[in-house]
């Protein structure tokens, strides 16, 4: 990644780098293997030899470094460079200048915002057909209705969260041969009853297990566990958001009544050689509320000590609100028995929390408003003949329990993120109407069960 050296006076050294952060994710972390900022006082700025030994120590160190000078930087104030007609030296004659050369590194360091999202969509989406692909930028015209709302786009896509196989093997524990030599397999739930996500997060981990020579079965859930010769067992997978699809996988397993959907998996043969495994549980992505959730489920069954949720890797979303902290901590359901949130205040969506971004709470306010009503009006396309409740509908205007995540798999969608990113159909608002479409699109929706989308595909 080429390096910049950026010299500019010091009242200008906030405001710029707020404009590099603003151009690029929340919490994008990168920034400063971009630029080295060298903030100059109006002495400095006068004095040629200051300048020239910063910049000739810059260029020693990163062979093939560049330096910006901000407007206020005089060129005949910088001392003489051996090199200087090259393009390691750019004079930026105004701020405008100067702000579009700083968004040009970051497009190069593929950190800009639309930037980052097309190339995942083009590189790393699996789902990516190019006669059916938006750029972000066209996305973000869609905001474009009775007012304009892009303002509240662009903060979307900043807060869009982009998990690559890699970064998602990263998370998993995958490139660490000394920590996966602790199990004797690694399992997925790969049954008749499971998603097709697990088999095309199954076959990328094999692959990767061949390249990197760890040798280390993989197979489905229920198979490792009744296999005589496996004790220790690795269970991975992208997304623990609610709980509901893992709790799922063990009531299949117990062969127990299912009262919130389907069974996840076959039943055991013989449900006590649960008790002579030791089995991890290890998640990419996991909610705070996802975590307890499984956790409750498995001490009400006597099997914590069996069965341990690794809470050291993955990211962690904290997405109960302290109502619903306070719940939990009561074993209090945050569901009903028709899987409907008891109160939509014991859960936090996640993009409209006003810590993560948002000038005000008036802002994220209105961005949560304009979000539901498109969202409510996708979903109610979408769900079709699924005979679904409008209480259930209206709930998942921002994602499945209302939780408004932005997390994208390379392979799948969690169907607690936002409908906006990855559902299309015509909506309205205030007398405009748009055929709104999915900034991820999905060509072999799977149809709403478990906790994401996802596609068919023989990757």
């Amino acid at each position: 990644m080429r390096r910049y050296a950026v010299f500019l006076p010091e009242r200008e050294l906030v405001r710029w780098k707020k404009f590099t952060a603003d151009c690029c994710a929340i919490g994008e972390t990168r920034i400063g293997d971009v630029f080295s900022w060298y903030p100059l006082s109006a002495h400095q700025r006068r004095d040629p030899g200051h300048m020239s030994s910063s910049i000739r120590r810059f260029l020693k160190a990163e062979r093939s470094g560049s330096v910006i000078f901000h407007p206020a930087v005089q060129e005949s104030r910088i001392g003489t460079f051996s090199h200087r007609e090259t393009e390691e030296f750019t004079f930026s004659r105004s701020y405008a200048g100067f702000g579009r050369r700083l968004l040009q590194c970051l497009k190069e360091a593929r950190l800009e915002t639309l930037s980052r999202i097309d190339q995942f969509v083009e590189q790393s989406w699996i789902h990516s057909i190019p006669d059916r692909r938006i750029s972000a930028s066209t996305w973000l015209s869609q905001f474009r209705l009775s007012s304009d709302y892009t303002w509240i786009g662009k903060q979307l896509l900043r807060f869009i969260d982009l998990w690559s196989f890699e970064r998602v093997f990263i998370e998993l524990g995958m490139f660490s041969e000394i920590d996966l030599h602790n199990y004797d397999v690694i399992a997925l739930n790969l049954g008749n009853t499971a998603g097709k996500s697990s088999g095309i997060l199954a076959n990328r981990i094999r692959k990767l297990t061949e390249q990197t020579g760890v040798d280390i079965p993989i197979m489905d859930f229920k198979q490792a566990i009744e296999c005589i010769e496996y004790t220790n067992i690795l269970f991975v997978e992208d997304c623990l958001i609610s709980g509901n699809e893992m709790c799922r996988v063990f009531l299949g397993l117990l062969n127990e009544t299912n009262p919130i959907g389907s069974a996840k998996s076959l039943p055991l043969s013989d449900v006590g050689i649960l008790s002579t495994k030791r089995i991890t549980l290890r998640f990419a992505v996991k909610t705070d509320w996802g975590v307890e959730e499984l956790r409750y489920f498995l001490e009400a069954r006597g099997l914590q000590d069996c069965i341990h949720i690794d809470r050291n890797t993955g990211a962690t979303y904290p997405v109960l609100s302290a109502m619903g902290r306070t719940e939990m901590a009561q074993r209090h359901r945050i569901c009903d028995e028709q899987q409907n949130l008891v109160s939509i205040d014991l859960l936090n969506p996640w993009s409209f929390d006003n810590g993560r971004g948002w000038m005000t709470s008036e802002d994220a306010e209105d961005a949560r408003k304009l979000c539901w009503e498109i969202g409510h009006q996708l979903m109610q396309q979408y769900s079709g003949n699924l005979r679904k409740s409008d209480v259930w509908i209206s709930e998942c205007a921002l994602g499945v329990r209302s939780l408004g995540l932005s997390t994208i798999f390379a392979h799948s969608i969690p169907k607690s993120t936002l409908p906006i990113y990855w559902l299309s159909g015509k909506v309205e608002h205030c007398g405009v109407t748009r055929d709104w479409k999915p900034l991820f699109f999905l060509y072999h929706n799977s149809g709403i069960s478990g906790d994401r989308m996802s596609s068919a595909s023989n990757t």
